[in-house]
């Protein structure tokens, strides 16, 4: 009698743990909003792929009018971090951030929240090897979220593997392209009087600065440019950018720009970019995409920035510089170029 007394305690006690576990399985059923599944899965499955085991269990996804917590007002989702109890990513339901998004560009950002929340990969800025673009998908601030992959191909494959991997290399068929051709170049060498057919575009008409073409000399001999002047003591900003058509290339080849900038006397700060995009996007949104290298305090040489893997669609690409001054300052601008690598 007694022993069967101890065996109906041992049942009672494994029925107990049994609907505890059951109940907990319960508690950490996934909640998700109908609109995300397909990216969540998608994720799953490119996780497999890379043998990656990707859980989402007690998983909770939201799109919201308005974040549960406070948030910035530029953030457009959030999830959690180093919580093995409870993951959750809040996507804010704004045109912005889903509504006028592509498929393409919600794949972006929601890869990059699901990587805080089932990989507990924090942000991570950096560059690769021709030190502009970014390394991580989870890079921070410094990067557009919608972005860093815009098409299928190996910088989507590359950014994929990084995230489940983060001693993923960069693809050697995106890194290393010989020289093809120079596809663009001005030197300012000819004077047609009409500085405006150059067509750099920019406020000209702000009475903080002039454009022209000039000389400067140089190892004794002068050279034509385009000077860049403050006519007085601002702190201001503007922008000089050529566009010209981009055709006749191979899928994933590299751009390299490079521009001779020359100031002995200048406050403040330049970058020097390049910009690639359709010719339905005009903006510098949308599609197009952007690299760009800094330059402080006094400037004399060579700078050059490189594009790595540029996208099939791309029909448009800009060379600009981006000055930002504290004071009077002279900028001599020559010999800008771009060349094609395939």
């Amino acid at each position: 009698m007694q022993k069967s007394q101890v065996s109906f305690k041992i049942l009672l006690f494994i029925a107990f743990v049994s609907m505890c576990i059951s109940c907990s399985e319960q508690e950490r059923e996934s909640i998700v909003d109908d609109e995300l599944i397909g990216y969540i899965n998608s994720f799953v499955e490119e996780g497999a792929k890379r043998g990656v085991d990707v859980s989402i269990e007690g998983l909770e996804a939201y799109l919201l009018t308005e974040f549960s917590e406070d948030k910035e007002d530029t953030v457009c989702g959030w999830a959690t971090l180093d919580n093995s109890e409870y993951q959750r990513i809040e996507i804010l339901l704004s045109q912005n951030c889903w509504g006028e998004r592509s498929d393409l560009e919600k794949e972006n950002l929601m890869y990059h929240e699901l990587g805080h929340a089932l990989l507990n990969r924090r942000h991570l800025n950096g560059t690769l090897p021709n030190q502009a673009t970014q390394k991580s998908i989870m890079c921070s601030r410094v990067c557009n979220n919608f972005n860093m992959f815009y098409e299928e191909g190996p910088m989507r494959e590359y950014y994929l593997d990084e995230l489940f991997d983060q001693n993923a290399s960069f693809p050697a068929s995106i890194e290393n392209k010989d020289f093809k051709r120079v596809v663009y170049e001005i030197g300012f060498e000819e004077d047609d009087g009409d500085y405006l057919v150059l067509d750099f575009d920019g406020p000209l008409s702000d009475s903080s600065y002039t454009v022209k073409r000039d000389s400067i000399e140089l190892n004794r001999t002068f050279e034509f440019g385009l000077n860049v002047s403050t006519k007085e003591s601002v702190s201001d900003s503007m922008i000089l950018f050529k566009s010209f058509d981009f055709i006749d290339f191979e899928p994933h080849s590299n751009l390299k720009a490079k521009a001779k900038i020359i100031s002995n006397d200048f406050k403040g700060r330049i970058d020097f970019g390049m910009s690639i995009r359709d010719r339905n996007d005009s903006s510098f949104s949308g599609f197009s995409r952007c690299q760009r290298e800094y330059l402080n305090t006094e400037i004399n040489g060579d700078i050059e920035v490189e594009f790595y893997g540029i996208s099939s669609r791309t029909e448009l690409v800009s060379v600009f510089f981006l000055i930002y001054t504290n004071g009077p300052s002279n900028i001599f601008i020559d010999d800008i170029q771009v060349e094609l690598l395939e």
